[in-house]
C-alpha cells in the first residue's frame, strides 16, 4: 500500500505541481519546493492532510529504496504513542525507526528548520 501511495504522490507532483519525482535522494530538493509551495498558498494542515500523508509516503519510499529501509506499522515500535500516525520505516542495518510521514507535517508546518534533504542525510547515516 505505501508504494501504491508514493506513487500517487509522484502522479501529483507531475500533474499539479509541475514536478518530476524519481525516488531518489537529490528528489527530495523539488519535494521541499512542493510543500514550500502549499505552505505559501495559505493552506492550512486539514485542507492538505491527504496529500501530506500521501508526500509522507513518498518520502518513506525514498528511505526504503536508498537507505535500506523497511515499512513497519507504528504499533509495537518506539514511535508507537509518539505519533498519530500509522506507518514509520525502519532502518535494517540499525534498527533506527523514523517518522517520515510525520516529518513531511512537521516541514509543511515550520518550513525552512525541517528540510528533508537534512532528514533523509540525517538517517542514511544511520546506517553503518
Amino acid at each position: 500500500m505505501r508504494p501504491k501511495l508514493a506513487a500517487i504522490g509522484i502522479n501529483v507532483a507531475a500533474e499539479v505541481h509541475s514536478v518530476e519525482l524519481d525516488y531518489s535522494s537529490g528528489s527530495l530538493v523539488k519535494f521541499d519546493g512542493m510543500i514550500d509551495g502549499l505552505a505559501s498558498e495559505g493552506s492550512d494542515t486539514e485542507s492538505v492532510q491527504n496529500t501530506l500523508f500521501i508526500f509522507g509516503c513518498y518520502l518513506g519510499e525514498v528511505l526504503v529504496r536508498n537507505a535500506d529501509g523497511e515499512w513497519l506499522a507504528t504499533a509495537g515500535t518506539p514511535m508507537e504513542g509518539n505519533t498519530p500516525y500509522p506507518l514509520v520505516v525502519r532502518i535494517k542495518a540499525t534498527g533506527a525507526v523514523c517518522n517520515p510521514v510525520g516529518k513531511v507535517f512537521k516541514q509543511f508546518e515550520n518550513g525552512p528548520e525541517d528540510r528533508l534533504p537534512e532528514f533523509y542525510a540525517a538517517v542514511e547515516g544511520w546506517r553503518p
